[in-house]
């Protein structure tokens, strides 16, 4: 999205990784990495063990079973996210309720929410900060479609999306 590339660039002409306190200053840059961490969550299911026997959807689970906890399905439903396999980080600017608590599992929910996920969060923006506003990109084998297949993750089904990073005036 080349106008939100550029919009982007415009918020991050300020940016500097070694005075970096936040994301307050940033709205533009917390939610192109939110959008980023919706559609391509690093860990996506999450395997779990039943803690005693229930049933659900009339299956017994007996306690100690495996259970895979897709906790990143919510990413995908339009009840949460409209146009939910479109790449739209400006839904985080324009519902300041987004992304609501535990419809966002990219670090799990309710009780067992990852302790350093506001630590997990600075790396991606700093690092994308960094790039966005230090380089010009143009990918060489083509756009990137946005299509996947699942596999321990989503991975994307083009073959290797190269890019080249060229450094902007």
């Amino acid at each position: 999205d080349k106008d939100w590339l550029e919009e982007l660039r415009e918020e991050l002409t300020q940016w500097n990784a070694d005075s970096f306190t936040g994301m307050s200053d940033f709205p533009k840059l917390r939610a192109t990495c939110l959008e980023i961490e919706r559609l391509r969550p690093s860990v996506p299911i999450f395997l779990r063990f039943a803690a005693r026997d229930f049933e659900f959807e009339g299956y017994h689970v007996p306690k100690n079973s495996p259970v895979l906890h897709l906790h990143t399905l919510c990413h995908f439903l339009e009840e949460y996210y409209d146009e939910p396999r479109k790449f739209n980080p400006r839904r985080f600017l324009e519902n300041p309720k987004l992304p609501e608590r535990d419809v966002h599992g990219t670090y799990g929910g309710g009780e067992h929410r990852c302790v350093g996920q506001n630590l997990a969060r600075i790396l991606p923006a700093v690092v994308l900060g960094a790039l966005v506003s230090r380089y010009d990109l143009q990918f060489t084998t083509g756009i990137p479609t946005m299509a996947e297949r699942f596999d321990v993750g989503p991975v994307p089904i083009e073959d290797p999306i190269n890019v080249q990073w060229t450094p902007r005036n």
